[in-house]
């Protein structure tokens, strides 16, 4: 039998190569027929949607027992901005509200559209956010086997982000993470049909999501450069081979970068033209400015809190501020401080940076101490336990992420490799500039450290079976 039809995934389901069946054989059919009408409960697909959906229901059920259906969207104030901004959307049209100034208009629009459909009941948003992280789930393990073929690895891929408590707390909340998580995860599979089918059409409909992603959260502005890396890995044996092809290749993620630049070009337009400072999002530069603050810390020998002290009032006097107010001033002082400081101490700066990386990807979220009643001792429930100890970007995932990158390029699958820490690198990179947010940030990187940590577990348990039959066969011959 086939090994990917051992697992349960059926090749009508997602097919990655053609099976000619032999039509001589009288026992085909009804064995077709018996199959079909099973498969569905061995698909690892649904099993992993079903855990993922459990798993989140149940999450979500202690956190309205804790703060009520009215209170769902004031457990932060990041929450009210975007369900205030969605309102004003959905009943106005309005974009300029502060949600949308300091995080753009993608979340916002995309709520505004749900709140319509189910009368901005925060329940029911609530519970269609569950169901499209634990759609992300299936997502995830289907990259996975689209970029390594190989399903063990995918279905362990799925594993994490399934008892992902980061994930978990994610999807009961209605932040930005969730969808930008989904659309990141739907736009690389397409990226990769269209590298693969060589068909602008997948191409195209990349783009708009990631133009779309660029617009959810400040981070997707950048993903043009990972896509053109992704393609360039993809193909690098071909330019080798037919360096012309190899560059035709790269027309439709050009592509992607030329409509995620213009839809970020406009966004940064229309904040010139209204705000009167250009980024993004006003909190792009606000982060920017904690990063500022650091390095001067570091530098002059003082604390976090007298340098912001410090920053604030040296803000009040830049000819920015006295021109835009507030918002151009961020905008402008912070990113000129910046690179101001990097360039007279370079190593303050990459110190600062490191340690910030390094805080964020052994870090604990504090959210779930917000959101769940005595959260400690739930905590200690073992189903609980294992899921914050497989997830939580402390020492172990590290080392579990190290050792599938080396199970791949001792392997000598370094393209994957390369494609996989690309990913992740990315949004550890970018981590760097903020602080305190932990796994939160880092939890878009799952379509790439997730598969690697994957790589690792597959690879330990395969040599943990190699020695128990070794000890087993050595038994067996002393007898």
């Amino acid at each position: 039998m086939d090994p990917i039809l051992c697992t349960g995934l059926y090749l009508d389901t997602f097919p990655r190569r053609e099976l000619v069946p032999d039509m001589t054989d009288s026992n085909y059919l009804p064995k077709l027929k018996v199959e079909k009408k099973i498969s569905w409960w061995y698909n690892p697909y649904l099993i992993l949607f079903v855990i993922s959906l459990i798993l989140r229901l149940f999450y979500f059920g202690e956190v309205l027992d804790k703060f009520g259906a009215q209170k769902l969207t004031e457990i932060s104030e990041d929450i009210t901005h975007y369900y205030a901004s969605a309102q004003e959307i959905a009943k106005s049209g309005n974009y300029c509200t502060r949600g949308i100034h300091i995080f753009g208009p993608g979340y916002p629009t995309c709520m505004a559209a749900m709140g319509a459909w189910v009368n901005f009941d925060p329940v029911i948003m609530s519970i269609l956010n569950i169901l499209l992280n634990s759609l992300s789930t299936i997502l995830l393990t289907y990259f996975a086997y689209q970029l390594t073929s190989n399903m063990i690895v995918s279905i362990f891929a799925g594993i994490q982000h399934a008892l992902s408590i980061v994930s978990i707390a994610l999807s009961a909340i209605l932040l930005s993470e969730t969808l930008f998580f989904f659309l990141l995860l739907l736009a690389l599979i397409l990226l990769l049909k269209g590298l693969t089918n060589e068909k602008f059409i997948y191409f195209l409909i990349a783009s708009i999501l990631f133009g779309a992603l660029a617009l959810i959260r400040s981070v997707g502005q950048f993903l043009p450069v990972l896509v053109l890396f992704i393609a360039m890995i993809y193909n690098w044996k071909l330019s080798k081979t037919n360096f012309r092809k190899f560059l035709k290749s790269l027309v439709g993620p050009l592509a992607i970068a030329l409509v995620t630049g213009l839809v970020v070009s406009m966004w940064i337009s229309h904040n010139a033209r209204v705000h009167k400072f250009a980024d993004l999002t006003i909190s792009a530069p606000f982060g920017v400015s904690k990063v500022v603050r650091l390095i001067r810390a570091e530098i002059n020998n003082t604390t976090y809190e007298e340098e912001t002290e410090r920053f604030f009032k040296d803000l009040k006097n830049q000819d920015a501020y006295r021109t835009g107010g507030y918002d151009r001033a961020m905008s402008v002082y912070s990113k000129e401080l910046l690179y101001k400081l990097i360039a007279e101490h370079p190593f303050s700066g990459i110190k600062v940076f490191m340690k910030n990386v390094w805080k964020n990807i052994t870090a604990e979220w504090g959210g779930h101490y917000l959101l769940i009643t005595g959260y400690e001792s739930w905590k200690k429930n073992y189903a609980v336990n294992i899921a914050s100890r497989t997830t939580i970007l402390r020492y172990r995932i590290v080392l579990f992420v190290l050792l599938g990158s080396g199970v791949l390029f001792f392997q000598r699958n370094r393209a994957i490799l390369m494609i996989l820490l690309g990913i992740a690198v990315y949004f550890v990179f970018f981590s760097g500039f903020t602080l305190d947010q932990g796994p939160r940030l880092l939890y878009p990187g799952q379509a790439g450290w997730a598969v690697l940590l994957a790589y690792g577990l597959t690879w330990s348990f395969a040599e943990i079976k190699k020695q128990v039959v070794r000890c087993f066969i050595f038994v067996k011959n002393l007898r």
